[in-house]
């Protein structure tokens, strides 16, 4: 590792000027997907990761049903979604889904209404621009050629913003109706609280995972794998139970997936715990005495969190639950802050400046600048997650400025789950 991030090694764009000169060095912090196999697998709330999440999203593409005018049968339409040139998107991306939803109505209705009065002008055969819109002049004929310039000139862009917008209606609509029908709030609400506090609880479990009618197949299977994941040694003596659960309201769902299905999810969930047993218990992780930073920063989330409120608030109210910094969160927090963390001990300490022999003890300082990359899958609910910290850390005058985020690939919660029940099944990981 000291040879690849060394000045002579295939990474010099990345650390050049940091390795030569007396500027404050990165800290570049290389994470195992098998420390945190909960986060990929949870409902989530910021706009686009409900995207990846809920609809067909595929390399920046997503591609959803827009219902026709007159009641004409939906036609699938397909929208790029670059956050370089998609102004709504760039604004948007990392906010609650609440508020992604007002701020499409709100942004929509202003530039209807602009649209509205440069086309309520009476027209002129002699002014009428391309878009059909035509100005008279003013009482006086002051400042004509002016209006007339300027409104020519901004009705394109008015234009163009008014169909970015519409665009992401429809999206918004089809993310909607995603999360009314998989009943996702009830998931989101459960999952939080086994984050949040590393502990599960049973009853609300196994009354969701029996319950036919909220979720689908997969839906239960994550919540199933956010329990394995947990650690928690109430959940893992009770396992046969919880699994009979999961099975119980699959039997029950209006189209029953195969045994087949079953077994396959049940074989991934086992594949977790298996894993899960290697690694500290999330309840363990909060319950240190290292864990004063988590503390510290979760009260940072919810002193600068307001709560969002929506037309649509008997869908969307469960996004405004109770925020939880993820693992990578918390951890990246506290050693980029030089705080104590039960997980420091788990990492090995590398400095390319450091000559072979030499021990590397990088604990109590601090950095400007991170680096964070995931081996085995990153999401995207982790990397606003990470955008958060950077934000409140930002606006606190933190020693923080520059967060980036990396991943060997991007996956969703469904994606993530395929993967799970590959290696679960026997001469699936081959």
């Amino acid at each position: 590792m000291r040879e690849q991030v060394s000045a002579r090694g295939p990474a010099p764009a990345l650390f050049a000027d940091c390795l030569l000169s007396d500027r404050p060095r990165p800290l570049l912090l290389l994470f195992d997907r098998c420390s945190d196999m909960a986060t990929p697998l949870l409902h989530t709330s910021s706009y686009q990761a409900l995207i990846d999440d809920l609809l067909d999203h595929r390399l920046n593409r997503v591609t959803v049903d827009v219902s026709g005018k007159d009641g004409s049968a939906p036609k699938r339409r397909t929208y790029d979604l670059n956050s370089q040139t998609d102004s709504f998107l760039q604004r948007h991306a990392g906010s609650l889904f609440p508020e992604a939803v007002e701020a499409n109505e709100v942004e929509l209705a202003e530039v209807s209404k602009r649209e509205t009065e440069l086309r309520s002008h009476p027209r002129s055969s002699e002014n009428e621009s391309d878009n059909n819109v035509g100005l008279t002049a003013s009482p006086g004929g002051a400042g004509t050629g002016k209006e007339l310039s300027e409104a020519i000139e901004s009705l394109p862009e008015i234009l163009n913003r008014k169909a970015n917008l519409e665009a992401h209606t429809n999206i918004l609509q089809a993310v909607m109706k995603q999360i009314a029908a998989r009943e996702v709030p009830t998931f989101f609400e459960v999952e939080q609280t086994i984050i949040s506090t590393g502990r599960v609880d049973k009853a609300a479990v196994t009354g969701l995972l029996k319950d036919g009618k909220k979720g689908n197949l997969n839906d239960k299977a994550r919540l199933l794998g956010i329990v394995a994941a947990s650690g928690d040694a109430s959940a893992t003596k009770s396992a046969e139970e919880i699994d009979a659960a999961f099975s119980t309201g699959c039997h029950a769902m209006a189209t029953p997936p195969t045994e087949d299905q079953i077994n396959q999810v049940l074989a991934a969930v086992a594949f977790v715990r298996r894993l899960q047993s290697l690694q500290t218990p999330i309840s363990q992780r909060l319950a240190s005495g290292g864990s004063k930073g988590g503390a510290a920063l979760t009260a940072l989330f919810n002193t600068s969190m307001n709560t969002a409120t929506s037309l649509m608030a008997h869908a969307t109210s469960f996004l405004t639950t109770k925020f939880s910094p993820a693992y990578v969160t918390r951890v990246t927090y506290s050693l980029a802050e030089g705080k104590q963390c039960p997980e420091e001990d788990s990492f090995c300490m590398l400095d390319p400046r450091a000559k072979p022999n030499d021990l590397v003890d990088l604990r109590g300082q601090k950095y400007s600048e991170v680096i964070v990359f995931v081996l085995g899958g990153g999401c995207y609910a982790e990397y606003f997650n990470l955008q958060e910290l950077l934000k409140i850390k930002g606006a606190s005058s933190g020693m923080l400025k520059s967060l980036t985020y990396g991943c060997s690939e991007l996956v969703s919660g469904d994606s993530f789950l395929n993967q799970l029940q590959q290696l679960g099944t026997p001469g699936g990981n081959k």
